[in-house]
């Protein structure tokens, strides 16, 4: 799924925050809170991306990517955005909101993240939500896999104990193909 958000990005991020200082049985305590200025940007946020949301919630692991796309004003569009405010805090509130919305389970399912900001017109957001589930058969792989692996092990051991097996490790090139070939197979 993929969609573009026509919008000016906002600045305000996850740490616009306000504190709340209170006693509590004789000793101070403190609540942080959204500021109403990040509870407005995340208002804006769901009226944005509610449209797009999937019909029920990603399972698995995902991959994010996410273009900020700010207003090219005194800039060349496609330059890279180097200032305030950082991608990382940028991206707090948006999955958030997503997370609210059910485009996933939970916003730990983002596997994999990338993250552009730069200068552009027209301004907006640019969201693309791709599964990285694994393919039916993939535990014939894995199990293939973790089988090579085992053997690469062994044949390093030994290697430590005889220069002759870095030679002979050809053999295991062809064992390893065996091995795939044969969980390719079986995936059919």
């Amino acid at each position: 799924m993929q969609f573009f958000i026509p919008m000016i990005p906002p600045t305000i991020t996850h740490q616009d925050k306000k504190i709340r200082a209170f006693m509590r049985g004789g000793k101070p305590c403190a609540v942080l809170h959204d500021s109403e200025r990040l509870k407005a940007v995340k208002q804006k946020f769901h009226a944005y991306l509610a449209p797009y949301r999937p019909e029920d919630p990603l399972t698995g692991p995902v991959r994010l990517v996410v273009k900020w796309i700010f207003p090219a004003e005194g800039h060349k569009p496609g330059e890279w955005k180097t200032t305030k405010p950082d991608t990382d805090n940028l991206q707090k509130a948006l999955k958030d909101t997503m997370t609210r919305l059910r485009y996933w389970q939970d916003d730990a399912q983002v596997a994999s993240e990338i993250v552009e900001k730069f200068w552009g017109n027209p301004c907006g957001i640019f969201i693309s939500i791709t599964s990285l589930s694994m393919p039916s058969g993939s535990d014939n792989i894995r199990k293939y896999c973790h089988i090579a692996a085992g053997r690469l092990a062994e044949l390093l051991q030994a290697a430590d104990r005889s220069p002759a097996y870095v030679v002979i490790s050809a053999d295991f090139a062809a064992e390893l193909r065996t091995m795939l070939e044969a969980a390719a197979n079986e995936n059919q």
